[in-house]
């Protein structure tokens, strides 16, 4: 390439030739036998060759006005590029002297990876907090990726499911394991799948507003006969007196003699008053675990509001005052996304009640892992292992210091999982390490030769040359090599996919088949042009989405010492869109079940308002979520 035309004037671009890209482990991908020199503004006219002449080389492109100047070497390798890079730099007339390193268009795509917190209900404000908060996702890597048998534990919940308690129980059921269909997550049913935990539960309201002490222990007498070993009570007796305190603890102390491995789990409760006037939670017992309340900030919740008549009420997580009571821990207990409802709108609810069934949840994934812990061992790991710092971004914008009137603790149910499998499993290695061999990283990014082909890099960590990746394209077009799974080299697993058409879409499914770790990926050949008006490309990475900018003009993408992005003859690029569907076939009540199959077609279109383009379909009972 030459720069003898002036500014604006379209240069001769050389297309690189893409095999003589190598991989260093100083520079990256890098041309072999290229480096690239930047002049000083004093050199002379005949500096440029002067260099090249000097590492046994030859120039090869040049922008002269820029005084930047590529020379191809004699040698390749590493090393050979090195020895020339010290030789340049030491030339009094060069400036800078570097490798040539790789220019990319960014239109690689990075994997949306499969998780707890896929659903997209997930995305709106706040709603995944209370999830992020206490490591969820995590907990669920770790779970996965431990290899440790599980032995399903059974949750028993004792409560209101009726109308009379405007369906209480049920919406506290659904934090710990959501129905079918519910489109969010409960947080056990987050971490271990649905075959292994199970639930009971009993009815202790009736048709009224309110129970007794004697429905409460029965209730409970109940559930432990059910074989429940964790029990959940978001209820509670205000202004207890004396005696309501000691029924209360005798009560707590038999069930311990009789069953020191049933651990039961309750609200602090939501007068925003002293903890010790509310039993059973903020009773000090080693098999109760009392759970108060934090706003979506990691303050303890506290609201007040006024009603039509103009009276004034406040609501809010009791807390210790002083004496014998105990808020063991906390959890966010303020809005708290529990899913949508019959008619498609999301359901947040407040309370107490809805910090303990989190709590509930990880004692179960600690049994379902370790069934031998006892009651009193469980509370004590979730003390040990729970933060007394919130310094989450996504939580909170600063370090947040969980108030010591609420335990001083927060629940990290993935500390507590990993303090389990490391010191009474023996799981080995180190955390990240455990975490790393749940992961699948995924990307995708066209050829530079070919506008509908497309390279797809599989990266396993710790999969070394023996990990199975499953791959499944949905789309229109052929994989190479053709067979669907891959053993990984050195990790990583790579195939080809080409499309039939520009404006042809595809879904790509890869999963790790040792931890069932899996990403996903979209990828549109698209027959916009890149100057066109309103197009965009969109990247996925991780769990957020961000749109991309225009793709910019021929003139500003290319590099000016490489040749041009990749484009097709008829002057169209490539561009990438992250799509996420969420398909469920299980109903159960309260979700309503559609009666009939209903056939979806899913389609991407341009942002620009153009009409979408079909790219695949499926038939399923099942409510689709999809977004550009």
């Amino acid at each position: 390439m030459s720069g003898d035309g002036g500014e604006g004037e379209e240069p001769a671009f050389v297309v690189p030739d893409e095999s003589t890209v190598i991989q260093t482990a100083g520079w990256g991908e890098v041309f072999d036998r290229r480096i690239v020199v930047r002049l000083t503004d004093a050199a002379g006219a005949g500096a440029a060759d002067e260099v090249a002449a000097a590492v046994g080389g030859t120039v090869v492109a040049r922008v002269d006005e820029y005084l930047l100047v590529e020379i191809e070497l004699p040698s390749g390798g590493e090393g050979a590029i090195a020895a020339a890079l010290e030789v340049a730099a030491a030339r009094p007339e060069v400036l800078i002297a570097g490798p040539s390193q790789v220019v990319r268009p960014d239109l690689e795509v990075m994997e949306r990876p499969c998780g707890p917190l896929d659903a997209l209900v997930l995305e709106g404000e706040g709603r995944s907090d209370h999830y992020r908060l206490i490591g969820v996702e995590d907990a669920w890597r770790l779970v996965r990726a431990s290899g440790v048998a599980v032995t399903p534990p059974k949750v028993g919940f004792a409560d209101g499911f009726g109308q009379s308690q405007q369906y209480h129980g049920l919406w506290v059921n659904e934090m710990v394991d959501a129905s079918p269909g519910r489109d969010a997550p409960g947080v056990l049913d987050a971490i271990l799948p649905d075959d292994q935990f199970g639930w009971t539960r009993v009815e202790v309201f009736g048709s009224s507003s309110i129970t007794s002490k004697a429905n409460t222990f029965a209730g409970v007498r109940y559930l432990i006969g059910r074989g429940a070993k964790v029990i959940n009570l978001s209820l509670g007796v205000n202004q207890a007196t004396p005696e309501t305190v000691a029924l209360y603890r005798a009560f707590l102390r038999d069930i311990a003699a009789k069953h020191p491995d049933v651990l039961i789990v309750a609200s602090a409760g939501n007068k925003a008053a002293d903890v010790a006037t509310h039993v059973p939670g903020g009773l000090n017992e080693p098999n109760l675990v009392t759970v108060g309340g934090l706003n979506h900030q990691g303050e303890r919740w506290q609201e007040t509001w006024t009603d039509s008549d103009g009276v004034e009420h406040t609501a809010g997580s009791n807390y210790v005052t002083g004496g014998d009571g105990e808020v063991t821990l906390a959890a966010i207990a303020q809005d708290v996304f529990t899913g949508m409802n019959n008619s498609g709108e999301p359901v947040a609810q407040s309370g107490t009640s809805f910090a303990a069934p989190q709590v509930t949840a990880a004692v179960a994934v600690l049994q379902a892992l370790d069934p031998t812990l006892t009651a009193a061992q469980i509370k004590q790991i979730l003390v040990d292992t729970a933060a007394t710092e919130i310094a989450d971004p996504a939580i909170s914008d600063r370090i947040t210091a969980v108030d010591p009137a609420l335990g001083g603790r927060v629940l990290r149910i993935d500390n507590a999982v990993w303090k389990v499998l490391s010191e009474r499993l023996g799981v080995t290695g180190s955390r990240e390490q455990v975490i790393g061999r749940a992961l699948l990283q995924a990307r995708v990014r066209p050829s530079l030769d070919d506008p509908l082909d497309y390279r797809i890099v599989a990266t396993a960590p710790q999969g070394g040359d023996t990990t199975i990746i499953h791959i499944t394209v949905n789309g229109p077009g052929a994989l190479n090599p053709g067979s669907e799974n891959l053993t990984t080299d050195d990790d990583v697993a790579r195939w080809r996919w080409t499309f039939f058409n520009t404006g042809n879409t595809a879904q790509i499914s890869l999963t790790r088949t040792d931890t069932e770790a899996c990403a996903r990926v979209v990828i549109t050949a698209d027959a916009e042009t890149p100057d066109s008006p309103g197009s965009t490309k969109e990247h996925s990475t991780g769990r957020s989405r961000r749109p991309g900018s225009r793709p910019p003009s021929p003139s500003r993408q290319r590099s000016p010492l490489r040749g041009p992005s990749p484009r097709s003859t008829s002057g169209r690029a490539p561009t990438t869109t992250a799509v996420e569907c969420k398909l469920s076939s299980r109903w159960r009540a309260p979700v309503k079940a559609p009666s009939t199959t209903m056939e979806w077609w899913i389609a991407a279109g341009s942002s620009s308002g153009a009409p979408p383009s079909p790219a695949w379909w499926s038939t399923t009972p099942a409510p689709l979520w999809w977004r550009r």
